[in-house]
């Protein structure tokens, strides 16, 4: 086989004609300028033609239920080894995700508990075990030669009552001999129970000897047939041992399952918890958000839950509680206590308000999923739908941690399930390391423990030892969802095999892509070839092979400028990677910060995840940068603490964690996030829906001649309504295949070849092109064009400031990598300037750039401070923190080691402190 992987012709999306050798075995990192075309080389032809050459490997059979993959636009590609994807993509947004099940180690963890887990009564706490009739008589037969015993049956227990009809029952079947709380009695002498005494029936007495161990067993056996699974065997001398052919509690509270891995799962109803199914968080529909005005009366629309006042459907709900006797006109506020209690909760024939909204919930829910709907979509349904009237809450009944009492009555050490799964990566390791179990189940225990701690142990290595395996998924960054799938590959120990990286480091501090960098050299080391999509400057050092694409975006993009190995790209010319490298050009730095007198934005968090204590001043009309190695909590102090403070300080909706306090005033009228989460759900979300250039796109269209001639109005040229868009793919312009072992794979919808519209709406020109034609061209291509057309040229400018003028305007907006959606969204607050004082929020602003765009948003972020706002960015990259007026560093660790301020104030500060890790890559990084 050739000693390199061949490319040749290589023409898909803006790739001129590459031509270009990737050497096997080794670690080769393709980097240039946003939309040169890395990914159309890397992901879009490379790794597209090896899942199209495995789906051709398979038998007939297979390929029929696969369906076939399209064939990239390239001319050859030789030396071609298995693929494996790991891609920088949103993290899975399914609530029953976690990194324990994307990792697999819940599934070890669930097997090492049906293994070694002992089972306790959920109530009172004792043990419970299950015991054959044969096991019962084993047991009983290691007592001393000639003891005398009893097996007992008790078929009532004390308090639970002594009826006339248990006494008949037994006489009918021929007892003789009863303990009436523990006292012998004759069953012939007893003509009434004691009320409130214990029963128990002698089933034999014998005592240990050789050959009884049949007649016990059989004692035993009739014993459980009479009290449901329970026996008692008795000592002449008063000794109890008690006993149940299963795992029940014998003083009633409670009966556990077989136990196997199946119980320990909150996938499913043996093991989830019945109040919220298994999600660990319920929806709680709250008064203040269902009734946001109570100053208004209920015919002037207090209850937002109903619509929009003079609306149908608010039409019959006021009919139906006025018919309760509920005031109709006065303000809700000022409702007698009882009239307001039954429009809230009902009475009187009315449902009520809330009660009504937990039916409409759970009513689709239930439709939905009786049709075969996805759970994940009718969860986002209802959050779209009645969301803004409800919060979402832990579970009360498992405290959140999705099992119902029989899973957490399980113990392994003294730990239940969930309380090992909320154990931090380092701390799970290390309870691992120390279990002990009997030496009958070394052969099972001992592979289980050692498969745990190695999967756990690669966690660690890609620098994620501070998450949990109980940590949702649809919670981490799309970096951390990256490292997850990485650290699964580790654990496969595969060799021989391609892999393909989209960004590794995305979202890592200098430190932890240091230990990333080690990782991924030893999955060369073990024989593979890697193919890293990249930006880092310490990758990129480090990489065997290198291939730069550009010279630009787009249409000036698409060529191979450099390759060869790292010194060779440094002393090319033409290359703009090899010149940040080697110190021939630098993104610009002030000369010194601003001045940070102009007040501060004080918050102090009590108590929030890995944050106690902590006290935080951002100077305002500044650029701030939150750092610190990943989990030290930057995004929790300004995401989840800051954010929503300022926003409820503001006058806004939101949820403010306890403890979370925003102190002195706020001199803002307006606050931005701007974060690297999809900008739409749906294929039919793009850049020009987001940013409202479609709008007048349609009107401009609508406003034709041929179109006013057909009597197209401007909803014609929507392809989220019928009409106009494509009946085929409902204007998704794709069409999603189902690829059962391999991810769902989108194809071209056939009908309008992904054009979305149908082809009479097609034939509507302006300037020569229709509208699918003008959605294809890239946000360049169309501001030339829509020079004369202010409401579309205006939004066009933002996006070209933000680096993104190769885009195509109908690209959809699950195909943008985290780093474009975050520039899409700036993009959108820049095309309409906020003259208020702005606080706007970044979540690592520069995901997926490379050095000359990173020299580019620094610039914009430096004008949004110049025109009076506030900036403040959690951010790794070392030029956009060279660039800040102010440093926040958190840490010194990750998780429980993190969590506090290392250092504060300007780049020299920072880079002079010796606690800083953030500091030692300032001053010698460059």
């Amino acid at each position: 086989m050739s000693a390199d992987i061949v490319i040749r012709g290589a023409r898909e999306h803006n790739l001129k004609n590459v031509n270009v050798n990737l050497p096997r075995g080794r670690l080769t990192v393709v980097t240039g300028p946003s939309g040169s075309g890395k990914s159309s080389l890397v992901f879009d032809t490379l790794y597209a033609e090896g899942q199209r050459r495995y789906v051709e490997s398979l038998s007939g059979h297979a390929r029929r239920i696969l369906t076939k993959l399209p064939r990239p636009n390239v001319d050859v590609i030789e030396g071609l080894c298995p693929a494996i994807a790991v891609r920088e993509r949103a993290p899975s947004r399914s609530p029953r995700s976690t990194v324990g099940t994307l990792t697999e180690i819940a599934d070890y963890l669930r097997v090492l508990f049906a293994t070694l887990g002992e089972v306790h009564c959920p109530e009172c706490g004792e043990r419970l075990m299950a015991h054959s009739s044969t096991q019962v008589a084993q047991e009983t037969l290691r007592l001393p030669e000639g003891t005398p015993f009893s097996v007992l049956a008790p078929v009532v227990r004390a308090g639970e009552g002594a009826p006339e009809l248990v006494l008949n029952n037994l006489r009918a079947k021929g007892f003789v001999r009863l303990r009436v709380d523990d006292a012998a009695v004759d069953l012939e002498d007893l003509s009434k129970l004691p009320e409130g005494a214990a029963v128990d029936v002698v089933i034999d007495r014998l005592s240990v000897r050789d050959a009884i161990d049949s007649r016990l067993a059989e004692a035993v056996e009739l014993a459980y047939q009479m009290s449901d699974g329970f026996a008692v065997v008795r000592e002449h001398g008063g000794h109890r041992r008690r006993y149940s052919e299963r795992y029940a509690c014998f003083e009633g509270h409670a009966s556990i399952p077989k136990v196997t891995p199946r119980l320990f799962s909150f996938n499913t109803p043996l093991g989830a918890c019945p109040s919220c199914d298994g999600l660990g968080r319920t929806r709680v529909f709250k008064e203040e958000l269902a009734i946001p005005d109570p100053r208004r009366s209920m015919r002037g629309g207090a209850v937002a839950a109903w619509g929009k006042a003079g609306l149908a459907y608010h039409r019959s709900m006021l009919e139906k509680v006025a018919r309760a006797g509920v005031d109709l006109d006065a303000p809700l506020e000022e409702l007698p206590k009882k009239q307001r209690r039954i429009a809230l909760e009902g009475g009187a024939g009315f449902e009520g308000v809330l009660p009504g909204l937990e039916r409409r919930a759970r009513e689709y829910a239930r439709r939905k999923l009786a049709e075969g709907g996805d759970e994940e979509r009718v969860l986002e349904f209802l959050d779209d739908e009645l969301g803004q009237f409800a919060r979402m809450e832990t579970c009360t009944a498992c405290q959140g941690s999705r099992l119902n009492p029989n899973a957490r009555s399980v113990r392994v050490g003294e730990l239940t399930i969930d309380r090992a799964s909320a154990f931090d990566i380092l701390r799970l390791r290390r309870w691992v390391q120390e279990l002990t179990w009997p030496a009958s189940l070394e052969p099972a225990a001992r592979p289980l423990v050692q498969s745990i701690i190695d999967r756990v142990s690669f966690l660690e290595r890609v620098g994620l030892d501070y998450l949990s395996l109980d940590r949702g998924a649809s919670s981490l960054s799309a970096g951390e969802a990256q490292r997850v799938h990485l650290a699964t590959q580790l654990g496969a120990r595969l060799s021989g095999v391609l892999y393909v990286l989209d960004e590794p480091t995305a979202g890592l501090h200098s430190a932890d892509a240091e230990r990333l960098l080690s990782t991924i050299r030893e999955l060369r080391d073990n024989g593979n070839t890697l193919v890293v999509v990249e930006h880092d400057r310490q990758t990129t050092r480090a990489a065997d092979h290198l291939v730069e694409m550009g010279p630009g975006a787009g249409e000036r993009g698409g060529e191979v400028v450099a390759e060869g190995d790292v010194d060779a790209v440094m002393a090319d010319d033409a290359s703009l990677t090899g010149a940040y490298l080697s110190g021939r050009r630098q993104v610009p730095t002030p000369e010194r910060p601003r001045a940070t007198s102009s007040g501060t934005i004080d918050i102090r968090v009590d108590e929030l995840h890995n944050l106690r204590g902590l006290r935080a001043e951002f100077p305002l009309r500044t650029l701030c940068c939150v750092t610190g190695v990943s989990g030290s909590g930057k995004s929790t102090l300004v995401v989840d603490a800051l954010l929503p403070a300022v926003r409820e300080k503001l006058g806004l909706l939101a949820e403010v964690p306890p403890g979370v306090v925003l102190e002195g005033g706020l001199s803002l009228a307006r606050v931005s996030y701007v974060d690297a989460t999809p900008i739409g759900r749906s294929a039919r979300s793009n850049p020009a829906t987001y940013l409202g250039v479609l709008s007048p796109l349609r009107d401009l269209f609508a406003g034709l001649p041929e179109a006013r001639a057909r009597g197209y109005r401007a909803g014609r040229f929507s392809f989220n309504t019928k009409g106009g868009r494509c009946a085929a793919c409902k204007g998704e312009g794709v069409q999603r295949i189902e690829m059962q072992l391999l991810p769902d794979a989108e194809v071209e919808c056939e009908l309008c070849s992904g054009r979305r519209y149908n082809d009479e709406t097609l034939q509507i020109r302006y300037r020569g092109l229709n509208i699918a034609e003008v959605l294809a061209l890239s946000v360049e291509e169309a501001r030339t064009l829509f020079e004369a057309v202010p409401a579309i040229r205006s939004r066009l400018d933002a996006l070209l400031r933000v680096g993104l003028g190769y885009l195509e305007l109908g690209r959809r907006s699950t195909t943008l990598s985290g780093g474009e959606a975050q520039r899409v969204k700036l993009a959108r607050d820049l095309a309409q300037p906020a003259r208020n004082p702005t606080l706007y929020i970044f979540d690592e602003p520069t995901r997926g750039l490379h050095f000359v765009d990173v020299e580019q948003l620094v610039s914009v972020l430096q004008q949004l401070v110049e025109d009076g706002h506030t900036v403040i960015a959690v951010e790794h990259q070392l030029d956009v923190i060279r660039n800040a007026d102010f440093i926040l560093d958190l840490g010194p660790g990750s998780g429980p080691s993190g969590g506090r301020i290392v250092a504060s104030g300007p780049p020299a500060v920072i880079a002079a402190s010796p606690d800083s890790a953030t500091g030692r890559y300032l001053s010698s990084d460059r």
